[in-house]
């Protein structure tokens, strides 16, 4: 069979000639899909168009937040590394060494007796002043942290019942 090599009307450059056969003329996703779609959108579930935008909303928010993070990826680790380095050599320079067995043991002895009741009867009042000091202290530094968390001296920033919308 013989090619005609007049032009179909509508027809691109690469329907026509020889490399018709070999790059045939690319169907859109939407083309392909489009008896799918109708079908959910008319027959299965009529709001398939908006459960598809979100999908891809989603999709798009998710590889950003992906690129963003492995964007981060190298100066984090940098950062963890030279963190070690110095942690290293505070460590050397201040003779740090890890607990021994022995202390461990030790620690373990003397929160087993200071839990003991019988050890509550010999509290002194000098005692029980140091416990309050240390409550308050950390009672304090509790209080110092909530103003921090809100960046508000005085109670959180609540809107009024007229300014929700219900």
């Amino acid at each position: 069979m013989l090619r005609s090599k007049r032009k179909k009307k509508g027809s691109t450059s690469l329907e026509s000639g020889a490399g018709a056969i070999l790059s045939p003329r690319p169907i859109a996703i939407a083309e392909r899909w489009a008896p799918l779609t109708i079908f959910f959108r008319f027959f299965y579930y009529p709001h398939i168009n908006t459960f598809l935008i979100m999908a891809s909303k989603i999709i798009g928010c998710a590889q950003s937040t992906l690129g963003k993070l492995c964007a981060l990826q190298k100066p984090v680790v940098f950062n963890a590394k030279v963190a070690a380095e110095v942690a290293k050599q505070v460590y050397v320079k201040e003779g740090m060494a890890f607990p021994t067995g022995a202390q461990f043991a030790e620690a373990q002895k003397t929160l087993q007796q200071s839990l003991k009741l019988n050890q509550l009867k010999n509290l002194t009042f000098t005692d029980v002043a140091k416990g309050g000091v240390v409550l308050a202290e950390i009672y304090t530094f509790f209080l110092i942290g909530e103003i921090v968390g809100r960046r508000n001296l005085i109670g959180y920033n609540v809107k009024s019942e007229e300014t929700h919308d219900h």
